[in-house]
């Protein structure tokens, strides 16, 4: 415990590893657990009922596990979880989950949150994830692997943010996101391919020919977007790693939102 500042507030129920650091000022609540080599620095909040793991950074008046922002949360013991080696900027907030779901606000890992960002109640952030400066992601989003969000996005309430997705500067984001897309605008809408995070992650020759068409499909063409999955699972290369991503949350966005189109135009 000797890495805990003496002027940190700990609530006695916390759980705290040996290597954590709490920095001065620092706020810990009650039954919150935090692990190994994470760090919170100064005047940064940890509140009650948070897990989180290893070789996290928590930068100066960084809030989380604040209750969450709806008017139907009555005080439940609802969880942020937090895997490991995410940094969270300064004056980043993730509030705790409502009973409305699964009661936990879920982080991977591997995650950058920038300056001001903001993940509301019930959010699952998967790994690898970037939310630039100002970015507010609305209740109950998923962000799945790999995605991009340029500064001062907003992202709508239920929203699904398909993998390796890039949404651009100042966006509103009020539909679901097909993966690997580059989205924009105020709705934002898919413009081209996300050819340099595709490429990266070693998306390339055929199969990166492949999944060019299926974004034609989904996102380009005048066809129901159900007509257009049909014409992709016609293909010998349906199979293939990424367009087999692509297929799922296309079904999905039919399946919940009734969309006639991946552009939803």
């Amino acid at each position: 415990m000797s890495n805990i500042h003496p002027t940190a507030i700990v609530d006695p129920s916390a759980e705290i590893a040996d290597s954590a650091i709490i920095g001065p000022y620092c706020i810990v609540g009650k039954n919150v657990k935090i692990g190994e080599k994470t760090e919170m620095m100064a005047h940064s909040q940890v509140l009650d009922y948070s897990e989180l793991g290893e070789s996290n950074i928590i930068s100066p008046s960084a809030i989380i596990g604040g209750a969450p922002q709806d008017i139907g949360y009555k005080g439940e013991p609802t969880k942020v979880i937090i895997g490991n080696n995410n940094v969270i900027r300064e004056y980043v907030t993730i509030n705790r989950g409502t009973t409305k779901q699964s009661g936990q606000t879920v982080i991977g890992n591997d995650n950058l949150f920038m300056v001001y960002s903001h993940i509301a109640h019930d959010c699952v952030v998967e790994n690898n994830c970037i939310l630039t400066n100002m970015t507010q992601i609305a209740g109950h989003c998923h962000l799945h692997d790999n995605v991009i969000c340029s500064a001062s996005v907003l992202v709508h309430q239920f929203i699904n943010l398909g993998e390796r997705c890039f949404v651009a500067p100042n966006s509103i984001v009020r539909y679901d996101c097909i993966p690997g897309v580059i989205y924009d605008g105020n709705t934002a809408k898919a413009r081209t391919l996300n050819v340099i995070g595709l490429k990266r992650a070693g998306y390339e020759g055929e199969e990166f020919k492949h999944i060019k068409k299926v974004f034609k499909l989904l996102c380009k063409s005048d066809i129901h977007l159900e007509e257009a999955i049909k014409q992709v699972e016609e293909q010998e290369w349906c199979s293939e790693k990424f367009v087999n991503i692509m297929l799922k949350h296309a079904k999905r966005m039919v399946e919940t939102t009734g969309s006639r189109s991946g552009n939803l135009e």
